[in-house]
């Protein structure tokens, strides 16, 4: 079941929420989540990858500077609900970045 997290992000920040994550990856850890890639010379500026050290899948992270938006794809095998990784994340999420507004959550 593909889910999509966008995570916004106040407006008078002035970093990437993507790469505060990536940055993170001790506190990340206490939240069974390790950030498996950052960037790779051919992909586009602002992407990573969060895997769930538990399992559960994976979530594929894209920062949007101009609308101060992250977007998540939540990806998890067939017999795998999403729901264990995307609880882990915004528990992360709301714990260690404080200038969240909004965080929503689409089942595709």
């Amino acid at each position: 079941m593909p889910t999509l997290i966008q995570v916004f992000y106040s407006k008078k920040a002035k970093i990437s929420l993507r790469r505060e994550i990536g940055k993170d990856s001790s506190e990340l850890s206490k939240f069974n989540l390790v950030v498996v890639e950052r960037q790779r010379w051919d992909r586009e500026p602002g992407w990573g990858k969060i895997k769930s050290s538990k399992g559960y899948g994976v979530i594929n992270i894209e920062w949007d500077s101009s609308t101060k938006m992250l977007t998540g794809r939540v990806i998890t095998k067939k017999t795998t609900l999403p729901t264990p990784l995307i609880g882990d994340f915004v528990n992360y999420l709301f714990s260690r970045h404080k200038s969240i507004q909004a965080i929503n959550i689409v089942l595709r």
